[in-house]
């Protein structure tokens, strides 16, 4: 019995719903972040009972900032944003090897195709390793931790 052939594969992929709760999860923490940074820099308004926010100027590349090391760089360091923290899940290379900071600003550069008529939801419904057009430009996956 050679124990090397008989190992079993750990990596089990992670569910849509568990994507979904990380990235609004994140989407959450990412907005709190840029109100905060529009506040202190006297950007929000409120208009008819509602507040809202418009950074320009340096402000606006502060909250860039933000969303950059928020999102792909704690990503491409730990594999895993404060979102796929919390729903313990993880982003790894389709070897399932450890992604880098290039695949994960890779796979982020897409979020807004993605977002756009859900064709990221859509993608991954019909792909058999449940990726998003970020994850298959990037050759990543999103595995339960």
């Amino acid at each position: 019995m050679d124990i090397l052939t008989e190992v079993e594969d750990v990596h089990k992929l992670a569910p849509k719903r568990l994507r979904i709760g990380a990235a609004l999860t994140d989407f959450v923490i990412l907005m709190f972040a840029w109100y905060f940074i529009a506040k202190f820099s006297g950007q929000t308004y409120s208009q008819n009972g509602s507040i809202g926010f418009h950074l320009s100027g340096f402000p606006s590349f502060i909250a860039f900032f933000v969303a950059f090391l928020l999102l792909p760089i704690n990503e491409g360091l730990t594999g895993q944003t404060f979102g796929k923290r919390l729903f313990k899940i993880q982003v790894v290379k389709t070897d399932y090897t450890k992604a880098a900071l290039g695949n994960t600003i890779a796979r982020h550069l897409f979020d807004g195709i993605d977002c756009f008529f859900l064709a990221g939801l859509i993608v991954a419904s019909v792909n058999p390793n449940k990726q998003r057009i970020g994850d298959l430009v990037a050759k990543t996956l999103v595995v339960m931790k």
